[in-house]
């Protein structure tokens, strides 16, 4: 599962950096920015250990708030 949150975390800076923050993204967005699948990233969203781990793949502190997943769309 680590390597899915990485990619995760990758898709979620990639769409950060094309559209600006604050800004949500849905899972199937996210895998034309090189997420996983749209079925594990809801997964992944929807897991608060899970969410945890990709706030620290995205650089916990350094990237400033923590991602959300509400309503199906991950908030960066």
């Amino acid at each position: 599962m680590a390597g899915h949150i990485e990619k995760l975390a990758l898709a979620l800076r990639r769409a950060a950096d094309a559209h600006g923050r604050p800004n949500t993204f849905g899972p199937g967005e996210l895998v034309y920015y090189g997420g996983p699948s749209a079925m594990l990233a809801g997964r992944i969203g929807r897991d608060v250990v899970l969410m945890g781990r990709l706030y620290e793949a995205l650089g916990g502190h350094a990237w400033g708030s923590a991602p959300r997943y509400d309503a199906g769309r991950f908030a960066v």
